[in-house]
């Protein structure tokens, strides 16, 4: 039984990496580190196509084999926090005009914010804490060291620009959903398009969220709610394929919030949900 469930483990990490090869290029220090993992994949692949031998069969080797397969499970976990971070912060790094080195260190230094913001948020849980202010001042006192780091490496200006960029992370990503469903399409959305789209959406949010939009983006919230009202005022600013466009990405999003409401629903009250 637990090769099979290992057999299981190990075939979902091959796929994950298998996707994060194809984004990140090969020649990366990452593509590298990729390609290691994968090849690690491979080999216990093939031990467990082998059967158990006797040295396996001992409890004390199968506590050692799942163990590496739990470093192996981390280290894909890593790797694709480190290319969501990647595609959400890349216009703004872009924007920036950092160079790779700096790029490199500030996706470190983000990545270790959100990992530190995530355990932050499941200790105030352990602990007790039920209330957004309290997950909020928990998550913020967490990142704080990561943000002076992140204030020396761009300097005041850059720094300023990059919070107010946090801010309305998840409001970007909502309109980047869109504009890559638009992408290869006859009416791709226009820079400016996006820009209003952004602000339209950040403008008539619930207040519930829209006060709470620096903590959703530490914990790694992908996108913002989009309401009807939203949607309705789209058109002021999209042409009618865009708009309707923006409507399936609405139907998309309160799927999304259904299921994760099934989920709140067997968590403790008042645990706020995050995205993967």
């Amino acid at each position: 039984m637990a090769i099979v469930v290992a057999a299981a483990a190990i075939a979902w990490q091959q796929r994950s990496l298998a996707r994060l090869a194809r984004v990140r290029p090969a020649g990366s220090p990452a593509g590298a580190n990729l390609a290691v993992a994968q090849q690690r994949v491979g080999e216990l692949e093939r031990q467990l196509a082998q059967g158990p031998s006797p040295s396996t069969s001992h409890p004390a080797a199968a506590i050692m084999a799942s163990a590496a397969v739990r470093q192996l499970q981390l280290r894909v976990e890593s790797a694709r926090s480190r290319e969501s971070i990647r595609a959400a912060y890349g216009p703004l790094i872009h924007a920036l005009a950092l160079d790779p080195a700096t790029a490199d260190r500030l996706e470190g230094l983000l990545l270790r914010q959100r990992l530190a913001a995530r355990d932050a948020l499941s200790a105030a849980q352990a602990q007790g804490v039920r209330s957004i202010a309290g997950f909020t001042a928990a998550v913020q006192e967490a990142v704080s060291h990561e943000d002076e780091e992140i204030g020396a490496l761009l300097a005041p200006t850059g720094f300023a620009q990059f919070e107010a960029y946090r801010g309305t992370l998840p409001e970007q990503q909502t309109v980047a959903r869109l504009a890559a469903r638009l992408a290869s399409s006859a009416t791709p959305l226009s820079d400016d398009q996006q820009a209003q789209l952004v602000q339209l959406i950040d403008r008539m949010e619930p207040p519930s969220y829209h006060q709470n939009q620096t903590f959703l983006s530490l914990i790694g919230m992908e996108d913002a709610p989009l309401t009807p009202a939203m949607v309705g005022a789209a058109p002021a600013i999209l042409s009618p394929p865009q708009a309707a466009a923006l409507q399936a990405v609405e139907t998309a999003w309160m799927a999304k919030a259904q299921l994760q409401q099934a989920l709140r629903a067997r968590t403790p009250t008042g645990s706020p949900a995050t995205s993967p």
